[in-house]
């Protein structure tokens, strides 16, 4: 005689059906059920405890003793009454965070600083028409252009007034090509983790095509209007750099002929993106 079911892992035999019920559910099994018993099924599914009882997240300090859960942070929902990170890690994230908010907080009271410094009328840099609105993100509003590109450097000769609308303008046309082509296509073809080749099917073939003659057409705009811009008359920077308001100081002219003579040339732009 032979039984019915036998666990492979402990031995336990079932030799009636009374016994099976001990063996774990198994469709396909004899007598559907599996060749593991109930509790040696259970232990295979429990993830083994680690020997430590809290580990640090960031620099991966472990506390074997109660004692060394003092390093921890306290937390009254968590296991053991510890977080999962150490109090020095957490002191450093803390300080990290409030460097960052005095950083913001510090950004803003120097663009509002050298906003007040600015002649008045304020005057954009790129089409030298009034920006009446100082707040906001607005196609109108002011926004603060950096001359030779650092933005970190905050001399007031490095920074010029300008039109939200008016200085993405000039940060699109005056990229290079390889920036303009990412903004526009970004991940197609090869690059794709989708992208399946020839063994796509025939509609995703024809949609693939159909997203190709939409992003010639776009490139084909962005074009125009360079030409349009560079055919049309050149901006007001040389009027703004001749004849500045009476309470401008030496200072402001040199920053202002300076910063007509760094503005680059529309053939120069053309070139770059036709390339």
């Amino acid at each position: 005689m032979e039984p019915l079911r036998v666990c492979r892992v402990c031995g336990l035999e079932a030799w009636t059906e009374e016994d099976l019920l001990l063996f774990s559910y198994h469709k396909n099994g004899k007598y559907k059920k599996s060749n593991l018993c109930k509790k040696c099924r259970n232990k295979s599914k429990r993830k083994p405890n680690p020997p430590y009882l809290r580990k640090c997240r960031v620099c991966g300090l472990e506390a074997y003793i109660n004692k060394d859960l003092s390093l921890f942070v306290k937390s009254k929902n968590k296991p053991y009454g510890r977080e999962t990170i150490c109090k020095k890690c957490d002191n450093i994230n803390q300080t990290n965070y409030r460097k960052e908010r005095l950083d913001k907080l510090t950004d803003r009271k120097r663009k509002l600083e050298l906003i007040e410094g600015f002649p008045k009328p304020i005057l954009c840099y790129f089409c030298g028409k009034e920006v009446t609105i100082l707040d906001g993100n607005y196609a109108d509003s002011i926004n603060i252009h950096s001359l030779d590109g650092n933005h970190d450097n905050w001399e007031p000769a490095n920074k010029v007034p300008a039109h939200h609308a008016c200085h993405s303008k000039y940060h699109n046309l005056n990229s290079s090509p390889e920036i303009l082509v990412k903004r526009i296509r970004g991940h197609v073809g090869e690059k794709h983790p989708l992208w399946k080749g020839e063994k796509a099917s025939p509609q995703a073939k024809y949609y693939r095509k159909r997203r190709a003659m939409k992003r010639e057409s776009k490139i084909k705009i962005l074009l125009e209007k360079t030409q349009t811009n560079c055919t049309s008359q050149p901006p007001n920077n040389a009027s703004v750099a001749q004849s500045p308001s009476p309470a401008t100081s030496p200072q402001a002219k040199s920053s202002t002929q300076s910063a007509a003579a760094r503005v680059p040339t529309c053939a120069s732009s053309l070139a770059s993106i036709t390339q």
